[in-house]
């Protein structure tokens, strides 16, 4: 994932409307999903047309998870 990628990632999560980052957004199944489709829908705009199947469901799922760990420890990430 490049670095505009990553920033256009951020933007999507936190800033855009219908905002996807929301309170507590992890202990939900119903918002984990809306913010693993906003992942998701990035990636797929901004990754390689080589990606396969395999390989863009294991870098997103790996993004997800980092999203997912880095709020719940509190870390904070920048754009």
């Amino acid at each position: 994932m490049n670095g505009i990628s990553a920033k256009h990632l951020i933007t999507r999560l936190l800033d855009e409307h219908p905002k996807v980052q929301v309170l507590d957004w992890w202990k939900g199944s119903q918002t984990q999903h809306k913010v693993k489709s906003a992942v998701e829908q990035v990636l797929n705009e901004n990754l390689p047309d080589s990606y396969d199947r395999v390989l863009f469901k294991e870098k997103s799922d790996n993004v997800f998870n980092l999203i997912v760990d880095f709020t719940t420890q509190g870390k904070k990430w920048a754009a």
